[in-house]
């Protein structure tokens, strides 16, 4: 190849050169310059898009966080009365306070609960107020068919949701 370039006249050479680096930087340019740049302009043009989201994300972290507090201080709102006595209450609420056939204490401020021929619907709905408006929790839930549509003998433990 050197043999053959030093065969040319000096204008040729100069102009061999010429080209080489002129098809040197075009193969740069496709190959490396051109990718990057199509690249920057897609990652700018989703920077609007990603700005957004993020804005949507604090907000809703901002949001979350109050719920959890307001979930917390609802708990500590009900911490001053005892677990035996928001079960009651609430089970009141639900009309379950007639189907409770057993409540008692248990280990580390658990309580056990029996409820016989209860309303379905109505003891979730009572389990979710619990954890809802007391911060209580159920542990272990055994659920027996009754007599009558609908009903149901439980056997559950609640406890106060752990952090």
């Amino acid at each position: 190849m050197r043999e053959l370039f030093s065969q040319l006249n000096r204008r040729q050479q100069v102009v061999v050169f010429a080209g080489s680096a002129l098809l040197l930087a075009l193969l740069l340019h496709l190959g490396m310059v051109r990718p990057l740049l199509s690249r920057l302009a897609a990652y700018q043009r989703e920077i609007p898009a990603q700005r957004e989201l993020l804005a949507w994300m604090e907000a809703s972290s901002q949001e979350v966080q109050r719920l959890q507090s307001a979930r917390v201080t609802k708990a500590k709102g009900g911490a001053t009365d005892s677990p035996l006595t928001v079960i009651d209450q609430l089970a009141k609420e639900q009309l379950l306070d007639k189907r409770i056939k057993r409540l008692e204490p248990a280990a580390e401020g658990e309580v056990r609960v029996w409820l016989e021929e209860a309303g379905f619907a109505a003891m979730v709905t009572w389990l979710a107020l619990l954890e809802e408006r007391a911060g209580l929790t159920v542990t272990d839930l055994s659920v027996d068919r009754a007599k009558g549509e609908g009903l149901v003998n439980a056997m559950l433990t609640v406890a106060p949701a752990r952090p």
